[in-house]
């Protein structure tokens, strides 16, 4: 018997060359997007979640729904095989206080039996924009990857699970998120507050006023680049009346 985990960030490129930092706390999930909005219009969703519950066949009705991927070892459970969706492949190593984090709750879930396997299924712009990407070693055996291609096999399916992973996708996108877990009947959602995926990060005047802040930053940059070249070509001009001064000076024999 399968389970079935999405994560948001199946649909979400991220460009290497954004350089942008993650991890799991409020700071990520809400704050430092508001500085990001210079990427409104490039971080943007693959388009491939629209027909993307259609191409995975029958599927249970209800499906659980948390901000963070570590929720998902608790849906596993006794499933036979996880199938994860995912940009990463959440098989890093345990951490000393034991804790499930969203980047190890796989190898958690693995090694708690040995009969268990995984299915990786990746998405193409994880290779366009950071090459290939492998498994631990120690658990190559037991974890298949797969780079997605329109289709799958499952077997009977358990359980959905989907993770918005807001720290990693954006809240302009939060909307398209809300629309894609409508496909089930009814959601149940794990986290609250902030975390609470089912709702959005931002409100309208929110968004509206990270656009506009944007804006002014741009424009006033552009006037320092304006000034910033004018000031160039002064000191050039400056430079070159000095030249020409000296030159005739020395003609003149002063």
């Amino acid at each position: 018997m399968d389970f079935v985990t999405v994560d948001w960030d199946f649909f979400v490129p991220e460009k290497a060359m954004w350089d942008m930092a993650h991890k799991e706390s409020e700071l990520f999930l809400t704050f430092l997007w508001a500085h990001r909005g210079g990427l409104i219009k490039e971080a943007v969703t693959s388009g491939e979640e629209k027909d993307f519950w259609e191409s995975l066949g029958k599927l249970p009705k209800n499906a659980f729904v948390s901000d963070s991927h570590a929720y998902a070892y608790a849906v596993a459970g006794e499933a036979d095989r996880v199938v994860l969706f995912d940009a990463h492949h959440d098989c890093w190593q345990k951490e000393k206080d034991g804790r499930v984090y969203c980047d190890n709750w796989l190898r958690v879930w693995l090694e708690a039996d040995e009969a268990r396997s995984a299915l990786w299924v990746y998405p193409k712009h994880l290779i366009e924009n950071w090459g290939k990407q492998k498994v631990p070693k120690d658990l190559k055996d037991r974890v298949e990857t797969l780079e997605w291609n329109g289709s799958v096999d499952l077997d009977k399916v358990k359980a959905v699970h989907i993770c918005r992973s807001g720290c990693w996708t954006p809240p302009w996108l939060d909307a398209d998120f809300i629309k894609f877990i409508g496909h089930f009947s009814r959601v149940r959602s794990m986290q609250d507050g902030v975390w609470d995926a089912t709702k959005p990060r931002w409100t309208d005047e929110v968004f509206d006023g990270v656009v506009k802040s944007h804006e002014q930053m741009m424009a006033h940059f552009k006037t320092i680049q304006a000034a910033q070249g004018n000031q160039r070509r002064i000191e050039r001009t400056v430079s070159h009346n000095a030249r020409d001064h000296e030159q005739v000076a020395v003609k003149e024999g002063k």
